[in-house]
């Protein structure tokens, strides 16, 4: 029922966060505006029998399958649609002082 409601629809999903460190709270909200094409029932029917998206917002897994379902997708931090907004995660990791590449596991690949 979602996607039929999304079909030919412009929709924002909103991926929150919040980081605290000592007495320091940040937070943020990262919006991605998905447009959706107009979905006919049949396609719907087929996208859900081979993605079985039925655990994930809206119902359609952008890193997969579901980005047919869509005619475009905006965002400020493209990993945020897939949960985790990175890029933002990254940014507010830094203002604490801490580094992620001081604390990535470094592996060689040959």
């Amino acid at each position: 029922i979602q996607l039929q409601k999304m079909s030919g629809q412009t929709v924002v999903f909103h991926s929150a966060m919040a980081v605290i460190h000592h007495h320091h709270i940040q937070s943020i909200d990262v919006p991605t505006t998905c447009v959706f094409r107009r979905l006919s029932p049949e396609a719907i029917e087929r996208y859900i029998a081979i993605d079985q998206p039925l655990d994930t917002a809206g119902s359609a897994k952008a890193e997969s399958l579901g980005i047919a379902l869509m005619q475009s997708m905006h965002s400020a931090d493209p990993t945020s649609i897939i949960g985790l907004p990175l890029i933002a995660l990254t940014q507010m990791l830094s203002t604490c002082g801490l580094d992620p590449l001081l604390y990535a596991r470094l592996t060689e690949s040959r």
